[in-house]
This record gives structure tokens, sequence and C-alpha cells, in this order.
């Protein structure tokens, strides 16, 4: 750079120089400190100013690795925010998943089991539903009823002739079907 070198070593230092590309950045920094610290002296002082020359490339270096440095830092803290965002949607998915299993296990289906009464002629027989409204069904009739009453209604299917003495529930009306009609009440006597 001071153009102090023989032919032989500018031969030697041009065959360095054009050997790579890393060659090439590294004499540039050099170059870049070397026109920043360019001075007048003295060949006296010579010494000093190579030493300042020194703590010049010091300091670059020393921002090229500080600059490295907080890249890296970037780099973690991105790839760790990807990770978190991930576990955190995979946490959330398993939640989930666990909450709807546990509601299908806890309330299974319920298989609600239908009950059949029936006289023969002659014969009437008095008994109570699943909700206490009581029955009188008459000979030769049939009547089928969940053995429990679930939903919003109480239905019974009557073939025949029955009385119905039926126990009052707004929530859930009672409906008596025969064939084609349906019979609604709250509660009263049918």
């Amino acid at each position: 750079m001071a153009g102090e070198i023989s032919e032989k070593e500018k031969v030697k230092f041009q065959t360095w120089l054009n050997d790579s590309e890393r060659n090439k950045q590294e004499f540039e920094l050099h170059n870049d400190v070397w026109k920043k610290t360019q001075l007048n002296f003295k060949s006296s002082d010579s010494e000093s100013v190579f030493n300042n020359l020194l703590n010049k490339i010091d300091e670059q270096h020393e921002l090229e690795i500080t600059e490295n440095q907080g890249s890296i830092v970037r780099k973690v803290k991105h790839r760790f925010l990807n990770f978190t965002k991930i576990a955190a949607s995979v946490i959330l998915l398993a939640t989930i998943g666990y909450f709807f299993k546990t509601i299908d296990s806890e309330s299974p289906e319920v298989v609600v089991k239908t009950l059949h009464k029936q006289n023969i002629a002659g014969q009437k027989l008095k008994f109570f539903l699943p909700d206490g409204s009581e029955v009188w069904l008459n000979a030769e009739s049939k009547i089928s009823f969940p053995e429990k009453f679930s939903g919003g209604k109480r239905e019974v299917i009557l073939e025949g002739e029955a009385f119905f003495d039926v126990i009052k529930n707004t929530d859930q009306p009672f409906i008596v079907k025969t064939g084609e009609v349906s019979t609604t009440a709250l509660g009263t006597s049918l």
C-alpha cells in the first residue's frame, strides 16, 4: 500500500490476491483502514504509525465480530420464536382433542329401553309411567313407552283404549300417539 515492495513481492502478492475472493475482501478491508489512517509521518515515527494501523485493524475486526454475533443472536431468537409458536399450536390442538374426547367418553350415547304393556280380552291393567303418570289400560289394548322419558317430550304409543292421569310438566309435554293421531297434554286426565 505504501509502494515499498519489490517486483518479486508484487508478483507473490498479486498471486495471493487472485487466489480467492476472501483474500480480495481482506485486502480491501486493510486498504480501507490504510487510507483512513494516512498520516504525515517521519520515518523515525513509523513504529507508532504501524501500531496505530494495527489498532485500527483490530477495531475493524471487533466491529465485524460484533455484527456477526448480533446476526447469530437474531437468528437464534427467530428460531426460538418459531419453535414456541409451533409448540403452542401443538399444545392447543392436543388440549382441544383431549377436551372433546373427554366429553365424548363422559356422555356416551344412551340407549333407552322401550317397555310394552298389553291386555287380553276382558282384562284391565293399572300401572305408572316413568314420570309418575297413572295409566289404566283397557282390554285388548297395547301401549309402548320408554323406560325413562328424555328430551323435550314424554311420548307413548297406544293401540286401543287407555285412561291417563298425567303428571304436570310444562317442560316435557305428554304425547299419546294412536295411529295417525297424536294428542298432547302438559298435565291432565285423558
